[in-house]
């Protein structure tokens, strides 16, 4: 299926459509008062933070997606093999965040979390450069380390599933 977009346009496209789904989460988080109990904000302030983050980020890469001048950038068609192959990735990632969002409350933070590191990073690696040792220890490492800065250092609960943790 052959499509009329450009690269420029797509990332335009795509900018726009961050833009305002951050703008909407600010705007919809502006209710919730961000209180500090014991010198510790309530987690009120976590969506405003990522939807000004999301706003802000998506708006620098519209700029630099209508400031780029490239003519080979502007006129690269999004219908190439590389941009269905990555529609297909993307289409995966969707449906494994799915599979992680349900499975997270019966396997838990850390089970769950592993998989899903290890499934994506697996996937979006090029055949020939797959390591699968860095693989497995990043994905076993990477969840521990956030579990005990969560539980730890924040005091905040997080699922321990059949782990029991």
């Amino acid at each position: 299926m052959k499509s009329g977009f450009s690269k420029k346009g797509v990332d335009v496209l795509s900018s726009l459509i961050m833009l305002a789904a951050g703008i909407a989460i600010y705007i919809i988080s502006m209710p919730y008062q961000v209180e500090i109990f014991q010198y510790d904000p309530t987690d009120a302030w976590l969506p405003k933070v990522c939807g000004g983050a999301i706003a802000l980020l998506s708006a620098v890469r519209l700029i630099l997606s209508l400031c780029n001048k490239d003519e080979a950038y502007a006129k690269r068609s999004a219908a190439t093999k590389e941009g269905s192959s990555n529609m297909i990735r993307g289409i995966s990632s969707i449906v494994l965040l799915l599979f992680y969002v349900l499975c997270y409350g019966s396997l838990g933070f850390l089970l769950s979390t592993a998989i899903y590191l290890f499934v994506q990073m697996t996937f979006f690696t090029e055949k020939g450069q797959r390591h699968w040792l860095r693989t497995a220890i990043i994905s076993v490492v990477f969840p521990i380390m956030v579990y005990l800065l969560f539980v730890k250092v924040l005091n905040y609960t997080l699922p321990t599933g059949i782990l029991g943790w």
